[in-house]
């Protein structure tokens, strides 16, 4: 394998609240704190790694993941917004 290929770590478990969004929001900064490139996507309703990264009121946000499955399904083209914290890209999806 490449090097310089994207890598993709997924932190899974069926169990609520053992650690996985905490894991992911460390893991995320050490792998940037390393000059590593990181992407995150927070794919959870609840938007606890948005939450994470410094958004206080992530339900008070316009645009979701729900609504990003809805747009694909519907064939429209979601425009991706991408900010940077803690040295982490944090994948946001806006729709105009």
């Amino acid at each position: 394998m490449n090097s310089k290929q994207a890598k993709t770590i997924a932190i899974t478990n069926q169990k609520g609240g053992c650690g996985k969004t905490t894991t992911a929001i460390n893991l995320a900064v050490a792998l940037a704190n390393n000059g590593q490139r990181v992407l995150c996507i927070d794919f959870d309703g609840q938007a606890n790694l948005t939450m994470g990264f410094g958004c206080d009121y992530p339900d008070e946000l316009d645009d979701n993941i729900a609504k990003l499955l809805l747009t694909q399904i519907n064939g429209l083209s979601p425009t991706p917004y991408i900010v940077q914290a803690h040295g982490v890209d944090l994948c946001f999806v806006l729709f105009k």
